[in-house]
């Protein structure tokens, strides 16, 4: 996905996302099918035996692989929400202390519809305005979904729910 002609989601992201995903599937096709890892996995030269030191080992390479995708994916989200910042505004709603999140396209169409006279032309440009952001509301439900679900749920979910049942079965 790209916004403003540059990446949501930068390549290291989507490689240490791809790595978790792809772990996940080889531990899932290894369970299912009843392939025997011990003594067959070696890892820098060492063969690791049947007594359990296999599953410290893709624990341990499954967790530094989650937290290498963490460091990236935060640095992602914070671009993610830099583009889609909400300014607090004070609402007159209740006792006055309450505040509503509003979009900045908010602010802006509030500003305008202020200041605009009779014309129509005034008013189709309003309307236009509108139309925009019901697109834009889309867009943004697209972009969480794929930042948090996608790049973040979905990866860590499946590796480590993996990992949970190869080792508890």
């Amino acid at each position: 996905m790209r916004f403003m002609s540059q990446d949501a989601i930068s390549r290291s992201t989507r490689v240490t996302a791809r790595a978790l995903m792809a772990l996940a599937l080889v531990i899932l096709f290894v369970k299912y099918y009843g392939v025997s890892i011990a003594g067959h996995l070696t890892v820098y030269g060492v063969t690791l035996a049947s007594d359990g030191n296999y599953m410290l080992a893709l624990w341990t390479f499954s967790s530094l692989l989650f937290l290498g995708h963490m460091s990236n994916w935060y640095g992602d989200c914070v671009s993610y929400k830099g583009w889609n910042i909400r300014d607090k505004v004070t609402s007159t709603a209740g006792f006055g202390s309450d505040t509503a999140l509003v979009t900045r396209l908010d602010s802006i169409l509030q500003v305008i519809r202020e200041k605009v006279g009779d014309s129509s032309e005034e008013h189709l440009a309003i309307q236009r305005l509108e139309e925009i952001k019901t697109e834009v509301i889309k867009l943004n439900s697209y972009a969480f979904w794929y930042v948090y679900g996608w790049n973040l749920v979905a990866p860590m979910v499946l590796c480590f729910g993996a990992l949970l049942w190869y080792s508890l079965g």
